[in-house]
C-alpha cells in the first residue's frame, strides 16, 4: 500500500465515475430504516447522494431499491457479508472506471475531502482503492475504487470467508491510504466520517451529532 499523499492534483473526470451509496445495513440500533430516515426534509440517503452527485455522472444504490429515490439499485450478492459484500456487489455492477463509495448513514460529507480522494486516484492510476486513515483506523466507507483492479481481490477474500473490510483492503496489490496529516486540511473536524447509527446520534435543532457518534466502526 502507499501510505502517502497524491503526487499531483489531476482530477478524475465525473464522466468516468459512478457514485455508490451503501444502503444494505440492518439499522438495528436506529430501530428503523436509517436509509429512509428523514432529517430536515431529506432522507439520509438523499443527503449522501447530493454530496456525491457533483463528482459523478451516474449513481447506484448498493443493497436494495428505496421507495421515492429514483436511482438504479443492485442487490447484495453476498448475503450477510456487511460493507465488504456491499462494495464488492456494487463494483461488479459499475460500468465506469472509478466508483466513489459512501455509506448512507454518513450525511455530512465534506466536498473538499471527496476532491482529495479523487485527486489521489488520478495521481495513482495503479491504485485499486483510495481512502483515509483516521485516529481509529481505516475509513473505507468513504472511498474511491477502481473496480477492475479491486474486484478480483475482494471477491477472493469473500470466497475465502473474509468479512472484515479492513483486512480485505490489506490484500489489495496497491491502495493509497491517506494519514490524518494529509487529509485533515480538507475536513478539519472529520465530519465526513460521522455515521448516524442510533436515535441519539441525530442532531437536534442547533447542534451537531454527538462526538460519540463519530466512526463507531473502529477498523485498524
Amino acid at each position: 500500500m502507499n501510505d502517502g499523499a497524491p503526487h499531483d492534483s489531476r482530477d478524475v473526470s465525473p464522466a468516468g465515475i459512478t457514485a455508490v451509496i451503501l444502503v444494505g445495513g440492518r439499522s438495528r440500533r436506529m430501530r428503523g430504516d436509517k436509509a429512509l430516515l428523514v432529517v430536515d426534509g431529506r432522507t439520509l440517503t438523499e443527503r449522501v447522494l447530493e454530496s456525491l452527485r457533483p463528482f459523478a455522472s451516474t449513481s447506484l444504490l448498493a443493497g436494495r431499491a428505496l421507495p421515492g429515490i429514483d436511482v438504479p439499485a443492485i442487490a447484495d450478492q453476498y448475503g450477510d457479508a456487511g460493507p465488504l459484500g456491499g462494495i464488492a456487489s456494487a463494483l461488479a455492477a459499475v460500468r465506469t472506471p472509478v466508483a466513489l463509495v459512501a455509506a448512507c448513514d454518513m450525511p455530512s460529507i465534506a466536498p473538499p475531502l471527496v476532491e482529495l480522494l479523487l485527486a489521489g486516484a488520478a495521481a495513482h492510476p495503479d491504485a485499486a482503492a483510495v481512502m483515509c486513515r483516521g485516529d481509529r483506523g481505516l475509513e473505507p466507507l468513504l472511498s474511491v475504487w477502481r473496480p477492475h483492479l479491486a474486484l478480483p481481490t475482494l471477491q477472493a477474500a469473500l470466497t475465502s470467508g473474509e468479512r472484515a473490510i479492513h483486512l480485505a483492503v490489506r490484500q489489495l496489490a496497491s491502495a493509497v491510504i491517506l494519514p490524518p496529516s494529509q487529509w485533515q486540511h480538507a475536513d478539519p473536524t472529520a465530519r465526513s466520517f460521522v455515521n448516524w447509527n442510533a436515535p441519539e446520534d441525530l442532531p437536534a435543532p442547533g447542534r451537531t451529532p454527538r462526538p460519540e457518534a463519530h466512526n463507531s466502526r473502529p477498523w485498524p
